[in-house]
């Protein structure tokens, strides 16, 4: 506290001599006259008063004015109706109006009744709706047939080479693709024939349960059409064989996840019961929940998704019932493509990377140093034996990996 004390003394002496010395000047060196603002005295010495300025004009400055309802609207937040779904009952008296409205509005609650596809691999899946599309993208453009299972959104591609493709898919070499299965988990078993393999079903894609799928789209769906209002409503360019039909209704949205997604309705509702928000892959049917009713997106552009950046269009050619299955069980089950086999894959890749060649390299130390000649012959024989158990050790690591899933792996040399 005395040191504190010091410090602070010697730094009020210094200042003090500098303001004697002239270092610094002194403010107070001279008194100031004051005089009272306006006096003549005040006039005198040069005092000149101007008027108060105007207040600032709140209309000065011109104001970015944006037309209700144009695309720039939109993005600043404003939110419109959209245009309304052509009422199809408006020639009918009330009664009639009433009870067929009615009578939709149940049809639109009613669900499939179709069986769910099974949610193991291998089995016999069923599909009670065809649907026949065209797909228009820079990697791959024509038709395709897939089928649907009303009662699990479950789809089963045909052909599925062009739509793999278009979505920027590569070509799977020495494979001749049978079809395609789409879980609703976001699960997909591709069964073909392979060249070395023979007849087998790879699991791809993602891991959840058929449940959790329908949940996760279900919510999509709803945050999509609650977007319509406040998104830009502009018409993505389509190609002669997507165009739509010249009464169907455009409507733009985006998904949580920033999608954006443009679909075409046709102004009918579909006679397809089911209690899912979406059937089909690409264009297809689904629920419009503001109008209670089920329609055919007869057109869809998912835009962002070619490659590019570009636009993927679906145009629906037909729907109409129709039941197929396909069975499985005959197919080799390979899951060494599933987001599990990959993971175990890596990690069994940095293990072989890492620590075997880390002991590798100390037995061919230890191999070296034995003593030349006969006298060295029991030493070389215990490390080369250390070397063949580290080779067949990764060697049998390996192999266990592939035969858990599914791929055909030789003997050991």
């Amino acid at each position: 506290m005395k040191r504190k004390l010091l410090i602070g003394g010697a730094a009020v002496a210094l200042g003090a001599a500098a303001f004697a010395s002239g270092l610094v000047p002194n403010p107070f060196h001279a008194p100031v006259e004051v005089f009272e603002s306006g006096s003549p005295e005040a006039v005198a010495s040069g005092e000149k008063i101007s008027p108060a300025s105007a207040p600032p004009d709140p209309f000065d400055h011109p104001i970015d004015i944006v037309e209700s309802g144009t695309p720039k609207a939109r993005e600043l937040g404003e939110m419109l109706p959209l245009d309304p779904v052509p009422d199809p009952f408006e020639a009918m008296d009330e009664a009639a109006r009433r009870d067929t409205r009615l009578a939709r509005e149940r049809r639109f609650r009613e669900g499939s009744g179709f069986a769910p596809n099974p949610v193991e691999d291998a089995g016999v899946f069923r599909f009670d709706l065809r649907l026949v599309q065209f797909v228009d993208s820079r990697r791959a453009k024509g038709k395709f047939t897939q089928y649907v299972n009303t009662g699990d959104g479950s789809v089963a591609l045909l052909d599925p080479d062009p739509t793999i493709l278009s979505l920027g898919g590569l070509p799977m070499p020495d494979t001749a693709a049978h079809f395609v299965l789409l879980r609703p988990g976001g699960t997909w078993l591709v069964c073909g024939r392979h060249k070395e393999i023979g007849k087998a079903c790879a699991r791809t894609g993602g891991q959840q349960s058929a449940t959790a799928g329908q949940l996760r789209l279900l919510h999509a769906m709803h945050d999509w059409q609650a977007s319509l209002a406040r998104t830009p409503q502009h018409q993505p360019p389509t190609t002669s064989g997507t165009r739509p039909a010249a009464d169907a209704q455009l409507l733009r949205g985006k998904f949580p996840d920033g999608q954006v997604l443009t679909l075409w309705a046709l102004p009918h509702a579909s006679t397809v019961k089911t209690h899912l928000p979406w059937l089909g892959f690409g264009a297809g049917l689904y629920k419009d929940y503001a109008a209670k009713q089920n329609r055919v997106a007869q057109v869809v552009a998912a835009e962002g998704a070619d490659l590019g950046g570009g636009t993927v269009l679906f145009k629906l050619l037909e729907a109409k019932a129709d039941t197929q299955s396909f069975d499985t069980r005959d197919y080799r089950l390979v899951t060494a493509f599933s987001a599990k086999g990959l993971s175990e894959a890596t990690a069994l890749g940095l293990q072989l990377m890492d620590e075997i060649p880390r002991k590798m390299a100390d037995v061919e130390r230890a191999l070296a140093s034995c003593p030349k000649g006969r006298d060295g012959k029991a030493c070389r024989e215990q490390y080369r034996a250390e070397r063949r158990a580290l080779n067949d050790a990764a060697h049998d690591e390996i192999k266990a990996w592939a035969e858990h899933h599914g791929l055909p792996v030789p003997n050991r040399p």
